[in-house]
């Protein structure tokens, strides 16, 4: 098909008896430029995908009905995913798909105006401004993958394990499109999202000292839940999930364990439960069967704006949600025992690889330690001037 005098692209014009006719684009395409061998190339290129189609044809196993499927809006596939879903992490997957239109909605802005609108459309009040792209399934390609990755990596503002989870869940819905044979492949196959997590060196997230914890523990708090479920967290490393569902028969008092699970890994985690820990849930109606059964408990939104509050009036200068009890759990953990096994065994992780992340927190002893032996020794050397 001529396109514009004189370049011409390939198509395929496909046509089934009793079924309506299609016309597919291949993408491939004859410039005045091209010698003879380049487009003989290009012609067998197209041959080749012919035959691929015909073959599928004849096998039934990707019809002219599966061609009008592909041309279905990624949306409308991704809302129909959304109603059958059925795991618990329902808001992440609908989180995913935010970002993914964001992406999409921003991604021909240049890098200086891309960000700030970003940050505008991801902004609290401002959902009803990101749409749902006129992007069909057949027009998901490995570029708009790869760009997509890029995004989450670069402008999304995800921090920690997020950024891969959220990828994996647009990856998983393209991956039943495939199965459902919307699509003859996911454009994600083949597409390594290792760069996503390979350059992190060290965690996002603020952690907390014990001096600062100590500090918080002495400072009013406008929220008694919010306090009392912090502290718990920063002495055993639960997230604020895992603090919701924490139910009295989880702590055994005789021998002073908690066991629970994490709600991302479902790992079983015994964590020795010290005085401060204690304190924490102290006075407490044990009479209910959840530990914080007490307390209305705010949405997570709630939760960290009276962090926010509460840690300024304490005097710490850094940016503290409820994660960051975990996180401050672990660098304390890992500061007295010097050991990452352990360290992962009591955070639930699966293995060490995102424990390592923690051994940043060493760095400043690495520093007090040299210098302890500079003020150990018994004179400045002299290599002469």
């Amino acid at each position: 098909m001529r396109i514009s005098n004189p370049t011409y692209e390939y198509y395929l014009d496909i046509y089934q008896k009793g079924l309506k006719r299609q016309t597919k684009f291949l993408g491939i395409f004859i410039y005045p430029e091209d010698d003879k061998a380049t487009k003989i190339d290009k012609e067998q290129a197209a041959k080749l995908i012919q035959n691929q189609y015909s073959n599928d044809i004849i096998t039934g196993r990707f019809g002219i009905e599966n061609i009008d499927k592909s041309n279905t809006l990624f949306s409308s596939y991704a809302n129909k995913y959304l109603k059958q879903y059925r795991n618990k992490d329902l808001r992440k997957v609908k989180a995913a798909l935010k970002h993914f239109y964001v992406f999409i909605q921003t991604r021909n802005l240049n890098n200086d105006s891309k960000q700030e609108e970003v940050n505008k459309l991801l902004s609290k009040g401002n959902v009803n401004h990101i749409k749902e792209p006129k992007l069909s399934l057949a027009q998901f390609n490995k570029k708009i993958a790869n760009d997509f990755i890029d995004y989450i990596k670069h402008n999304s503002n995800l921090k920690g394990e997020t950024p891969l989870a959220y990828v994996k869940k647009v990856k998983a819905i393209l991956k039943d499109a495939e199965n459902d044979e919307y699509i003859r492949k996911s454009p994600f196959d083949g597409i390594s999202t290792k760069k996503i997590t390979e350059p992190q060196s060290k965690i996002k997230k603020e952690m907390l000292t014990a001096d600062e914890i100590v500090a918080l523990s002495k400072t009013k708090c406008s929220n008694e839940f919010i306090k009392r479920a912090f502290l718990f967290a920063c002495y055993t490393g639960l997230g604020l999930s895992e603090i919701r569902k924490l139910q009295w028969k989880d702590i055994d008092f005789d021998n002073q364990i908690l066991t629970w699970g994490r709600s991302k890994t479902k790992i079983g985690t015994k964590v020795k439960l010290g005085k401060n820990a204690f304190a924490s849930i102290y006075g407490l109606d044990q009479t209910k069967e959840n530990v914080f059964e007490g307390f209305k408990i705010p949405s997570n939104e709630g939760v960290n704006k009276v962090l926010k509050t509460w840690v300024k009036v304490a005097g710490i200068k850094k940016h503290i949600t409820f994660y960051c009890a975990r996180h401050s759990f672990a660098s304390l953990i890992l500061r007295n025992s010097k050991n990452i096994q352990l360290t992962a065994s009591l955070m639930g992780h699966t293995s060490t690889r995102f424990t390592s992340l923690y051994t940043t927190v060493l760095d400043d002893e690495k520093e007090d330690t040299i210098n302890s032996i500079d003020k150990k020794s018994i004179g400045l050397l002299d290599f002469g001037k």
